[in-house]
């Protein structure tokens, strides 16, 4: 059912109708395995005159146990949803829909990465969760871009996890 819940300044109340869970799925077998679902349109109604459609994520171990359920909600500081003063002209996290796609990671089970095509007016971002708490999230939006993200890129839209591996020259 629908719950409120988190603290200043990360506020939330669900409004899980509708939120498509089970849009992304990925998992890892063995004893340090996971499962991750996301549902990207997931929305915070904290308040009244927006419906946020931030997104959710639950990861769990790969024996699906009920205990083992996280809820990860990136998008949900409030500061971040309407940056702007006016609260208008720029869509922060507002429209993020986190969880569009997501990626475990093969090689170490606490990292995952989180697609958020709707973060700031549709440039989009990446999300980097690494650790147990619910704050160790991430947006990475152009950190390995050569040029600013622009408008309606829907960065994250798709994404994956690897590990790059150079050879240097000898």
């Amino acid at each position: 059912g629908n719950s409120n819940g988190g603290s200043n300044p990360t506020t939330y109340k669900d409004k899980k109708d509708d939120q498509w869970m089970g849009v992304t799925l990925d998992a890892i077998q063995g004893t340090n395995g996971r499962v991750l679902t996301c549902g990207h349109r997931w929305i915070n109604v904290q308040y009244s005159n927006h419906h946020l459609i931030n997104g959710a994520c639950y990861v769990m171990d790969s024996e699906m146990r009920e205990k083992s359920i996280k809820r990860l909600l990136p998008l949900i500081n409030a500061n971040m949803q309407f940056p702007n003063e006016n609260r208008q002209s720029l869509y922060g996290f507002a429209y993020g829909q986190a969880g569009i796609s997501a990626a475990l990671s093969k090689s170490n089970p606490e990292v995952l990465a989180i697609g958020a095509p709707g973060v700031f007016y549709w440039q989009g971002a990446v999300v980097r969760y690494d650790g147990d708490q619910d704050t160790d999230f991430e947006v990475i939006q152009s950190r390995f871009l050569s040029e600013p993200v622009p408008s309606f890129s829907y960065l994250g839209y798709s994404v994956a996890v690897g590990r790059l591996i150079r050879t240097l020259p000898e």
